[in-house]
């Protein structure tokens, strides 16, 4: 008889929380997984969590919407592990009422054209550790707003095309450690305006 052919299948995955904030994640494969390593891709819109945090695993992570975990009273913290990439302006919010959650990636956050895609960081009294921003594709701005103690494990690059090109650590009261050797560049494409 003939062999069988690979059909197209669709994984979901459900983020923690409540019914009534869950987000279905949805990944293209023609094979069964053949073990339990991370996707390749993970495409992911708006998430808002009232318990619990969010975690997100892939090679590659696109994030077409906000992050927040703040819904309820305690937030859950947040984890990125892969190169993201920012389909449009982008926020990641921790910050409850009475208790707040760390941030964390593991990769570098990069934007889709450069310059174009800005993120903004609220972890409220806890901290946040970041792997590098726009290290490939510069984003057009970064705020971070912590009182807790902010990590850079990577170089951050940001341009002027559309925005300002402004890396914001005013609200990151609560220091900042340089994991490595660390450049901030905010004028990525040579415009000299940055």
């Amino acid at each position: 008889s003939p062999s069988a052919r690979a059909m197209p299948m669709i994984v979901p995955v459900m983020t923690p929380g409540s019914a009534s904030d869950r987000t279905c994640v949805k990944k293209s494969t023609t094979n069964p997984p053949a073990s339990t390593s991370a996707p390749t891709t993970a495409s992911v819109q708006s998430i808002t969590t009232d318990s619990g945090g969010i975690s997100l695993t892939a090679t590659n992570v696109v994030l077409g919407g906000n992050l927040a975990t703040n819904a309820g009273v305690n937030a859950g913290n947040v984890v990125l592990t892969g190169t993201v990439r920012l389909a449009g302006d982008t926020s990641i919010t921790t910050d409850a009422a009475t208790t707040d959650g760390t941030i964390t990636t593991t990769g570098a956050i990069n934007g889709t054209v450069a310059g174009t895609q800005s993120l903004t960081l609220n972890s409220g009294t806890s901290g946040l550790t970041l792997d590098g921003i726009g290290t490939t594709t510069a984003l057009k701005a970064l705020t971070v707003t912590t009182s807790g103690l902010t990590t850079l494990n990577n170089n951050i690059r940001t341009d002027n095309n559309v925005g300002t090109g402004n890396v914001n650590f005013s609200g990151a009261t609560g220091g900042v450690k340089l994991g490595a050797d660390i450049t901030i560049t905010t004028d990525a494409g040579g415009g000299g305006t940055g």
